[in-house]
């Protein structure tokens, strides 16, 4: 029977490197729902043209780029994470941030895009 290794130097680098694997995991999945979500609901935008159609002056290209905006800024965070992900992958470097600076800018962009929706319709 051989005995137990006395060197643990690495257990904490590997203790931590499955800790940032599993909130990467953990996070991607709560980005890939709020993108899903949110990306749906941005679609939602085109809806306030309705009250254009009684003669109320509304920007219709003001409706149009809210709606680009929120749905572009889904996918920048979506790639963000994905780049950064691999990143950290490639390089040993922490992965948990990428995913949550990518949701910062999918609620960012969403709520950007809603201000100009809602700034196109009076």
């Amino acid at each position: 029977m051989t005995a137990a290794p006395t060197d643990r130097s690495d257990l904490g680098r590997t203790t931590g490197r499955t800790i940032d694997i599993v909130a990467t995991v953990l996070l991607v999945l709560l980005q890939l729902a709020g993108s899903f979500f949110l990306g749906f609901w941005a679609l939602f935008f085109s809806l306030a043209s309705d009250g254009c159609m009684g003669g109320g002056e509304c920007s219709e290209n003001g409706i149009e780029i809210g709606i680009l905006l929120a749905l572009a800024t889904n996918l920048a965070g979506l790639l963000l994470s994905g780049i950064g992900i691999t990143r950290g992958v490639r390089w040993y470097r922490l992965m948990w941030p990428w995913p949550v600076l990518g949701m910062l800018l999918l609620v960012s962009g969403f709520w950007v895009g809603a201000q100009v929706v809602e700034a196109a319709v009076p």
